[in-house]
């Protein structure tokens, strides 16, 4: 009776260490996707920051195209002035254009 319940002993301590063994294997398993995950949504928000901040510069452009607008057209009318109001303000769209497209 003695060896029966060693080896009882043995072998629920063997299916304890197995058990033991499947769980720190799972537990490194969650570790690794947790890991993964938090690092995706990193990604995710610093995407985010990005396009915030590409939207901030592209308001600010815009911003400042309408007030130039806006000073401009308080300036007294003469033709010249005009052209070269009109030439300086496309110039200025087409360099904010190509900003935008180069981010």
């Amino acid at each position: 009776k003695l060896f029966e319940a060693q080896d009882k002993l043995e072998h629920a301590e063997q299916e304890t260490l197995s058990h033991l063994l499947h769980l720190q294997k799972q537990k490194k398993l969650l570790c690794d996707w947790a890991g993964r995950f938090l690092e995706s949504e990193l990604k995710s928000v610093e995407d985010l920051e990005c396009l915030e901040k590409k939207e901030q510069k592209r308001v600010a452009e815009q911003t400042g195209v309408q007030n130039l607008l806006a000073l401009l057209n308080n300036f007294p009318s003469s033709g010249s002035l005009l052209i070269v109001s009109d030439l300086f303000v496309n110039a200025l769209l087409s360099e904010s254009i190509i900003n935008n497209m180069s981010q």
